[in-house]
C-alpha cells in the first residue's frame, strides 16, 4: 500500500483549516508528523486523519 504524501499547502487544504493555525500545530506544539525531504515539509495523509 503506498503512503499518499502532501506537501504543506496540500495538507492545509485537506485539513481545512487556516495556514496560521496549521504553523501553529506544525511548528509550535509538534503535534503534526512530518517527513523533511531536502527543503521541503511532506505529511502522511495517515497521520493528518489523526
Amino acid at each position: 500500500m503506498s503512503e499518499e504524501l502532501l506537501n504543506t499547502t496540500q495538507a492545509i487544504e485537506y485539513l481545512k483549516i487556516e495556514k496560521k493555525e496549521f504553523e501553529n500545530y506544525f511548528k509550535s506544539s509538534k503535534e503534526i508528523k512530518y517527513n523533511k525531504i531536502g527543503n521541503r515539509f511532506w505529511f502522511k495523509r495517515e497521520d493528518l486523519d489523526m
